[in-house]
Parts: structure tokens; sequence; C-alpha cells
């Protein structure tokens, strides 16, 4: 099994553990958002406010969006 496959299934077990209804599309949308921050972060990293966002992801996450 290779990494990819092997994280998501790690990762969407996590959310199915947190009682998330669709923990694989949870899954994808978490992976895609991490994705873009490190890409945002990686081209602009002078510039990117990562601690603003960061703290962003976690109070969407805190605020019981993750659905």
């Amino acid at each position: 099994m290779n990494e990819q496959k092997r994280q998501f299934e790690v990762q969407t077990q996590m959310f199915h553990n947190l009682g998330v209804a669709n923990s694989q599309q949870q899954c994808r949308y978490f992976s895609a958002t991490l994705q873009g921050i490190m890409l945002m972060f990686s081209t602009y990293p002078e510039n990117f406010p990562l601690d603003a966002v960061k703290a962003q992801v976690i109070a969407f996450c805190q605020e019981g969006r993750v659905s």
C-alpha cells in the first residue's frame, strides 16, 4: 500500500472516530485545505500569514463546522 493511500485511510478513520457523518469526504476536504496552506506558505514564505490561517482553521474545526 502506498503512503498516500495509507494516510487517507488513517485520516478517514480519525474523522469516523470523531463521529463525522461523511468521513471520506471530510478527509478529502481537510487534506485539500492543508495542501493549499502548504502551497501558499511555500510560495510566499515571507508574506503568508501562517499563524492567522492556522488560528482560522482551528476555529473552524472547533465551531463544529467539520461535518
